[in-house]
């Protein structure tokens, strides 16, 4: 006849109290779950100035202004690389975002899935810019490098920065002049109507490219004169050459 108690029983029982007991202490003093959780939050609370973009809210957002915009994937090994170095960079150009009006952004392509089909991005990450609402350029360059994106992003600032000029009592914001103004100032002029609209009186005809700094960097005084002056007319180079 066999014992009703054994050692062997008597220490699983005795093992498997402790392991309880243990269990709840931890619980109870907050050592257990309790981190796991404050890590979780830390985490989604990163320090960036990068704005997460959604298919309901990017037209709203980019609409106004340049943005910088990153569509990634989490699970690629190249965005989670670029991902603290973007945070960085969204920091360091903060102050961008307010006198120059350039804003980084962030799309999540695993949700955004129709974000990025009307994008036509096909590989992560992909950076693109962002201008009043248009994709106006793509970066090509190394995505972790400070020698390639930093200086991409400080040349971008530059180029599209919001033109103001003062004129008298005016003010050109060329960020703020929409297109139907800009062709009441200046008409556009084709090959169809350039001499008749150019057949009497006084006439200053621009000859401009849209992708070319220097004339970008004269439109501000050009309107400015427009604005003072009648007969401004422009041709608009890569659709009549």
């Amino acid at each position: 006849m066999k014992p009703w108690f054994s050692f062997r029983a008597g220490m699983s029982v005795y093992i498997s109290w402790i392991y309880i007991l243990s269990c709840f202490s931890t619980f109870a003093s907050g050592t257990g779950l309790v981190p796991n959780l404050s890590k979780r939050a830390a985490v989604s609370e990163k320090n960036s100035n990068s704005i997460p973009l959604t298919g309901s809210t990017f037209d709203l957002i980019t609409q106004k202004g340049t943005w910088i915009v990153k569509f990634y994937a989490p699970w690629c090994p190249h965005c989670k690389r670029l991902a603290p170095f973007w945070d960085k960079l969204s920091l360091d150009f903060k102050q961008d975002s307010t006198e120059n009006d350039f804003h980084f952004g962030e799309v999540n392509c695993d949700i955004e899935v129709d974000l990025q089909k009307k994008n036509e991005v096909h590989g992560y990450p992909t950076i693109l810019i962002f201008q009043n609402g248009k994709k106006v350029e793509e970066y090509n360059g190394a995505t972790n490098s400070d020698t390639e994106l930093r200086p991409f992003i400080s040349k971008k600032i530059k180029q599209y920065k919001p033109s103001i000029v003062k004129g008298g009592d005016k003010v050109f914001n060329m960020a703020k002049i929409s297109q139907e103004k800009k062709n009441e100032l200046s008409a556009p002029l084709s090959h169809r109507t350039f001499k008749a609209m150019i057949s009497s009186g006084w006439n200053f005809v621009k000859f401009s490219e849209q992708d070319c700094p220097f004339c970008a960097e004269t439109e501000p005084i050009w309107y400015q004169l427009a604005s003072e002056k009648s007969g401004f007319q422009f041709v608009a180079c890569r659709l009549h050459y």
